[in-house]
């Protein structure tokens, strides 16, 4: 019977390495003329929200249950007046700008003051007229749109986002506004509420990149629609006081406010 042939097996191993390695040798050269597309990641646009409590409420349900879309930037603070801003209140405008001179293409600033000034000429028993109060919002609020606009070419400007309040069939939130704001008259506090809006849509009028978000009457399933003859839905109502949204309610302002903002861009 013949010698069977012996076989090193460091040898083999060895041999098997240099083909290996050969062979990844010309993979790679062969792959060096082939250009190698990478995916590119582009930033979310931003949506700044600049406003009192009340956006408070709307920025926190967004950073719980975030939108598609955009990336949330709160620049919120209870009390926050429209009329502050010319002062840089709680120095909201600066802020405000920075995130603007830094935010991505397609960012949306949600602009949503403006009734904590009606409220605090109710609640102080102030003596000057709502007309001046009006006067001095829009002041404000022309202060902020005129420096965003300037700051950047690709943000735009969306004014906003109140509802009128949910405390229909509350009697105790009827006897706070009556105590506190003088009056628990819908048509009244919704009137006021309505004047608002119709001073956010003056301002907006013939400016690019600046719009209104029709909220005012989402809570009563009728946005840009409401009946200021009532108030919105008791159970809407927060619960701790009788003048924000639950999360039920805010929920519903917020797809709002996040369709609005798909929309400007």
């Amino acid at each position: 019977m013949p010698k069977g042939r012996s076989i090193d097996p460091v040898a083999r191993v060895r041999r098997s390495f240099r083909i290996a390695l050969a062979l990844s040798v010309a993979l790679l050269l062969g792959a060096s003329n082939v250009a190698v597309a990478l995916p590119q990641t582009h930033p979310r646009p931003w949506l700044i929200v600049v406003g009192d409590s009340w956006a408070g409420r709307l920025t926190k349900y967004l950073r719980s249950a975030p939108p598609e879309h955009f990336e949330v930037h709160s620049i919120t603070q209870g009390s926050a007046r429209a009329a502050g801003i010319v002062n840089n209140e709680f120095g909201q405008l600066d802020e405000a700008l920075t995130n603007v001179s830094q935010a991505p293409p397609g960012s949306v600033v949600v602009v949503t003051l403006g009734s904590s000034d009606i409220g605090f000429r109710r609640l102080r028993r102030q003596t000057h007229s709502f007309e001046e109060e009006m006067r001095r919002v829009r002041t404000g609020l022309d202060t902020l749109i005129e420096q965003v606009l300037a700051t950047s070419p690709n943000v735009g400007v969306l004014l906003g986002g109140y509802d009128v309040l949910p405390i229909d069939g509350r009697p105790l939130c009827s006897l706070e506004a009556q105590l506190l704001l003088g009056t628990a008259k819908p048509t009244v506090l919704n009137g006021e509420m309505g004047a608002l809006f119709e001073a956010l849509r003056t301002l907006a009028d013939g400016r690019e990149r600046v719009e209104v978000l029709e909220s005012l009457g989402t809570l009563q399933g009728r946005p840009g629609d409401p009946d200021l003859n009532t108030f919105s839905p008791g159970r809407f109502q927060d619960g701790v006081d009788c003048h924000h949204p639950n999360t039920a309610g805010a929920a519903l302002l917020a797809d709002v406010l996040v369709s609005g903002a798909e929309r400007a861009v």
